[in-house]
């Protein structure tokens, strides 16, 4: 579904670009700001999270805190679609043990899922993200207890 939208839309900013004469860089900038706008589509909404998110400059980075009662789901928190690979993010989570089973994972372009953090453990990563689409989720089986997640830019850290 979402390569059938990507596909559309890169149509659509072609077709446009030939009828009004537009350069190669702005084409590319087009379709990059649609990934992006694409890319963002799975991320849960806030009124559908358990908790309070805050994103930072963009949807890769922020912070997430929530107290799950009984929860069973996911979450995608942050993430997205880019052409450019995003180095250097510094995840930080920290999932109390409590009830049922609560993780954080990792979903890279090729469909890879890497768990980064479980119920009852602490991470602290410095991720590099290949091009295409990452998200990082938190997976829910019937758990109680806390998450906390804090997600940066350690390039911009001080």
């Amino acid at each position: 579904m979402k390569r059938d939208l990507a596909l559309l839309f890169l149509v659509l900013l072609i077709a446009l670009c030939a009828l009004t004469g537009c350069s190669k860089d702005a084409l590319v900038a087009g379709y990059s700001q649609g990934l992006a706008w694409i890319g963002d589509l799975p991320l849960q909404s806030e009124s559908r999270l358990c908790g309070e998110r805050d994103f930072g400059p963009d949807h890769y980075t922020g912070g997430y805190r929530a107290e799950y009662e009984a929860e069973t789901g996911t979450e995608f928190l942050f993430g997205g679609t880019s052409l450019e690979a995003r180095t250097d993010l510094r995840v930080q989570c920290e999932i109390e043990p409590g009830q049922g089973e609560a993780r954080l994972c990792l979903q890279e372009p090729e469909g890879d899922v890497q768990v980064l953090c479980e119920a009852g453990e602490t991470c602290d990563e410095t991720l590099d993200l290949p091009a295409g689409s990452n998200y990082l989720y938190m997976e829910l089986n019937g758990y109680t207890g806390v998450a906390a997640l804090t997600v940066e830019d350690a390039a911009e850290e001080p």
